[in-house]
């Protein structure tokens, strides 16, 4: 006990100034019935003690009055928490009224403006203490840094300090403060509900910014604590004094994205301007801010912030779509407090209150309910412990009750910190007990988005409260401004939508379920003559089944308000402390439509590789169409065999004709085996394919093109020859050249497939975004057989095919003109091979433009190749098709070969006349000088010495160069045959005749076909000489 009045000496000396007077502190209210406050009280004088009938409780005896210290933040300080006051001042008056709490005493209160100073809140502690009457209970301070010092100091009078507010998490140091309770949750307490939305969102690395006091510093420290303990990685936690530059520049460069923030709002607004300047607000951040800041204090003017405007700050808050935390504020509407009241009720009566003009330098504050709930919590401690004294005896064996209690009765105070601890009730603000000096409550999860305040309805962005206690029209307007600022519910007449809505709601609602009236006080606007005057007052009646705007006497009604609905705290969930339960009641709105991740997004970038094949769908439409051709060419290699026997057929060199048709069906075929891919087959059985499509393609090449550039070097062969020598080229002679060219082929790819073996390569293409995953990456890719040196081997196959497609376009070139009877296809052959090179130009051309896409390149090549040869074919065989189709019966090449003739004998039969007769006079002429060469011989035959001359050989070359000088092409005078008969000559061209299916293509046959006798239908006779 010494040891306590040394102490209480220290604090008077420090903090006692005898100039000090209360008078002087701003902020001083009008008393409410027994609660004074201090200024008013040292005007007063000091009620006279209760008589001992009333301390006995005798019959009619006067109530004992008992006070509590209080301490209060009024505007103009730290923080405006007037609304508060108003709600202890209602609290004391329900508790007074109640019979069944402190019966025989009246609860009053003396109590003045702390302003959230802590200086100041001691020295008015020391005037409560110094002061008459004596305080049993202190309720308060509002702010931790006044509460602290205060609690501090009042245990040392034995003074259990209350709070309503305060939330320092240092303040839960029974140690320090030994005898302090609050029935505001402390802030430690919210970091519970902050890991739970962490982890409901799967969050693993958070940051923290706090303002350097105590009261955020611990908070920061036990959240540090919880975070480690669900090994959730904390980035950085920074704290400050006064600029934040540097500190959310910090976060800023360790990718913070989730930022939990505690500070004053003063403080909170530097930071949340620093955010913005710095492009931290908005999507993909996410603030956690403490719930308990002023009303709209973004929208306040703050001059201590330097590089932000207020319009700035704001809008920096507004976009950060904020997530605020704080103790619940109000249990639930219907439920019934200690006091007989529901929270709602409670709620609207201190509105109607702090709309009164007693009360109009007042604010309405959100925790007006946990002072509320402080003053009953005194109140039913105070009652327990009356009825504990009762039967206590204490160690000097007297016996006290409350009125007794002095600044140094330990014993008193232990009694009632004891039912302190005991007490359990449901309040306006919920479930009210303690765990220590800690309330365990629930916690109130909020977000900062557009919307309406607790018991009003948005609509279309206009909010609205229904009162449903009838007031005077200059009432309800008193009470609409009072509350939020807002007005009476102006309605547009001719907007049927909102006066739908309003009956609607009203309707649903019931609150008007304690009056009889079913008109509504409203404002109009519009057409209608509906303006409210001082006899008349415009109103919503809803009795019928619709809304009705009617003009009635101004009489009490209940009443609309109505305000604008702008960016607020809006409730979206609870969290049970107690049992860790998480309850959503509202959709979280994220900015930019989705959950932030915990660090900037590192956008996975899947690469899927795609193989880019050839369709199916164009695999078989191209595949059916080669099949076409393959039936096509069966048909014509059928048609080749069925009619070999007929002249039409048997004169174009039936065999070579099969060669080409047999070359084209494997042609046709490749065209199948290069729309193999993965799609088809495996990767290990393509290169199979790759080899087997090569000799396809090539061997067929070869065999058709080869089989119609030998046809066409046979006429080059023909009309190139300048010599009257007759030459035959024979059928064997040709397809000893095509099997030519196809060894040439085959030594080049045995070689290169089996010393160069091939394999099946990847080649990716540019790759491209997915257009359904954006986090998706298509590689596409196609595949090649390839091998060692390919490109060289490539260009050796490809350089000979060329040499053979020049050599080719050049021989048909030099026969364009040529027309030869016997060979009735030359001139369409010729025509087969232009196509052929004038195709592959092209189609090598548009190869180097098109590029890697298989597709593509398929389609393009596959149509190049059907169209190329197909039109060879049908250019070909589908004349002599159509020739026997005409005359099935008769061998086409006799009519042909006749009108042939015919026209040729009827333009050159005179001249065949003259050229008759000057050959048969050259004969002559021979015949003579052949004559006298013998007789020369005969007369010097018998000596042996004749002088020299021309052999016997020389005479006989000399003659066939004579004739062949003399006669040219006329002639057909053949070196060798100068000296043979007449009949033997006949002979000769009989066997040429009989030769004729082994294409006898001298220029001698030739002639002879055209010089003789008159034609006739004998296709034998035809290409008889004349004799």
């Amino acid at each position: 006990m010494k040891a306590v009045r040394v102490c209480r000496f220290v604090f008077f000396t420090m903090c006692w100034f005898p100039s000090f007077d209360a008078q002087t502190l701003p902020g001083t209210v009008v008393p409410l019935g027994n609660n004074v406050s201090l200024t008013d009280w040292n005007e007063a004088t000091a009620p006279t003690e209760p008589s001992a009938t009333a301390r006995g409780g005798g019959e009619s005896a006067a109530k004992i009055p008992l006070y509590i210290g209080g301490f209060f933040s009024l505007p103009g300080g730290g923080w405006d928490g007037s609304g508060v006051l108003v709600a202890v001042n209602m609290a004391l008056e329900s508790i007074n009224a109640n019979p069944n709490v402190l019966a025989e005493y009246e609860l009053g209160m003396v109590w003045d403006n702390s302003r959230c100073d802590a200086g100041l809140g001691t020295r008015l502690f020391f005037d409560q203490i110094r002061l008459p009457p004596q305080k049993l209970m202190l309720i308060g301070p509002a702010c931790s840094t006044t509460a602290q010092a205060v609690a501090q100091t009042s245990f040392y009078w034995n003074l259990i300090t209350m709070s309503y507010s305060a939330g320092s998490s240092a303040l839960s140091n029974r140690v320090v403060f030994p005898y302090f309770y609050r029935t505001y949750m402390p802030d430690a307490m919210l970091n519970r509900a902050r890991i739970r939305l962490i982890k409901e969102f799967g969050w693993q690395r958070v940051a923290t910014i706090h303002e350097n006091q105590d009261l955020f510093s611990l908070a920061i420290n036990d959240m540090i604590n919880l975070l480690k303990a669900e090994n959730i990685t904390l980035i950085s936690s920074e704290s400050f004094d006064e600029d934040p530059t540097n500190q959310v520049a910090n976060l800023k460069a360790l990718d913070a994205r989730i930022i939990i923030v505690n500070m004053y709002e003063s403080k909170a607004r530097r930071v949340m301007c620093e955010a913005a300047r710095q492009g931290m607000t908005g999507p993909g951040y996410v603030w956690f801010l403490l719930g308990w800041l002023s009303y709209n204090w973004w929208k306040l003017d703050d001059p201590t912030v330097k590089k932000c405007t207020t319009a700035e700050y704001k809008s920096a808050v507004e976009s950060s779509y904020y997530i605020g935390f704080e103790t619940v504020l109000f249990g639930d509407d219907d439920a019934v407090t200690v006091s007989g009241i529901t929270p709602l009720e409670f709620d609207n009566e201190v509105r109607r209150r702090l709309a009164l003009p007693e009360n109009s330098g007042y604010t309405y504050n959100g925790i007006a309910s946990f002072g509320y709930d402080a003053a009953w919590a005194i109140a039913l401690a105070l009652n327990e412990s009356a009825e504990i004294l009762k039967t206590k005896t204490f160690e000097d064996g007297s016996t006290r009750r409350l009125e007794d209690f002095t600044y140094d009765d330990k014993e008193m105070s232990q009694v009632f910190f004891d039912s302190l601890d005991r007490i359990n009730f449901y309040g306006t603000s919920g479930p009210v007990s303690f765990l220590g000096a800690d309330r365990i409550s629930f916690t109130k999860i909020e977000q900062l988005k557009v919307g309406c305040w607790p018991n009003w309805i948005e609509h279309r962005g206009r909010c609205y409260m229904f009162v449903g206690d009838p007031a005077s029209r200059e009432d309800a307007v008193a009470y609409c401004r009072a509350n939020d600022n807002s007005q009476l519910a102006s309605v547009d007449v001719d907007n049927d939508t909102e006066i739908d809505f309003l009956f609607q709601a009203l309707r649903e609602a019931k609150v008007n379920d304690t009056t009889e009236n079913n008109k509504w006080l409203i404002d109009t606007v519009g057409d209608m003559d509906f303006n409210s005057t001082n006899a008349t007052c415009s109103a919503l009646d809803i009795a019928g089944d619709v809304g009705l705007i009617a003009q009635i006497s101004c009489l009490p009604l209940p009443f609309i308000c109505e305000d604008e609905a702008e960016y607020t705290e809006v409730n979206i969930g609870t969290y049970d402390t107690a049992n860790d339960v998480l309850r959503m009641t509202s959709e979280i709105i994220w900015p930019g439509g989705e959950v932030p991740p915990d660090r900037t997004p590192v956008i996975r970038i899947d690469r899927v590789e795609e193989y880019v094949g050839i369709d199916f769908i164009v695999f078989v439409s191209l595949a059916s169409l080669a099949g076409i051709g393959i039936l096509l060419s069966l048909f014509f290699l059928a048609f080749n065999i069925r009619y070999r026997a007929l002249r039409i057929v048997r004169m174009s060199s039936p065999n070579l004709n099969n060669i080409i048709l047999i070359g084209t069906v494997i042609v046709y075929a490749s065209v199948v085996l290069y729309g193999i891919d993965t799609n088809l087959v495996a990767e290990k059985h393509l290169v199979l394919f790759c080899h087997i499509r090569v000799w396809f393609l090539v061997v067929g090449f070869v065999l058709a093109f080869g089989a119609m550039f030998s046809k066409t070097w046979r006429v080059h062969k023909v009309v190139a020859r300048k010599t009257p020598k007759r030459k035959v080229v024979q059928d064997r002679q040709l397809i000893l050249m095509v099997a030519a060219l196809l060894l040439i082929d085959v030594v080049i790819l045995v070689p290169w497939q089996l010393i160069f073996p091939w394999h099946v390569d990847k080649i990716y293409l540019p790759e491209k975004q997915d257009t359904e995953n954006a986090t998706l990456i298509l590689v596409p890719y196609i595949t090649m057989c390839t091998g060692e040196y390919y490109l060289y081997w490539t260009i050796g196959v490809c350089s000979f095919k060329g040499l053979l497609l020049i050599f080719g376009a050049f021989l048909a070139w030099e026969t364009r003109q040529v027309t030869i009877p016997a060979l009735n296809d030359s001139k369409l052959i010729g025509i087969s091979v232009y196509n052929v090179v004038i195709l592959c130009i092209v189609g090598l051309a548009i190869n180097l433009v098109l590029g890697r896409d298989p597709q593509t390149l398929f389609i393009f090549n596959s149509g190049i190749t059907i169209f190329c040869t197909t039109l060879a074919i049908l250019i070909v065989f589908l004349p002599k098709v159509l020739a026997v189709r005409k005359n099935p019966m008769e061998d086409p090449m006799r009519e042909s070969t006749t009108r042939t003739m015919t026209r040729n004998s009827n333009d050159s039969m005179n001249n065949n006349r003259e050229m008759i007769q000057e050959n048969r006079a050259l004969k002559e002429k021979v015949a003579q000088l052949q004559k006298q060469l013998k007789e020369s011989q005969e007369i010097k035959g018998n000596d042996n010495h004749l002088p020299s001359g021309p052999t016997h050989s020389q005479i006989r070359t000399r003659a066939c160069n004579l004739g062949v000088w003399c006669c040219g092409l006329i002639c057909g005078c053949s070196p060798g045959e100068v000296d043979q008969p007449a009949a033997s000559y006949r002979e000769d061209e009989t066997v040429q005749s009989a030769h004729i299916n082994e294409v006898d293509l001298s220029l001698e046959m030739a002639t002879s076909t055209t010089v003789g006798t008159p034609i006739s239908n004998d296709p034998n006779h035809a290409i008889q000489s004349n004799e």
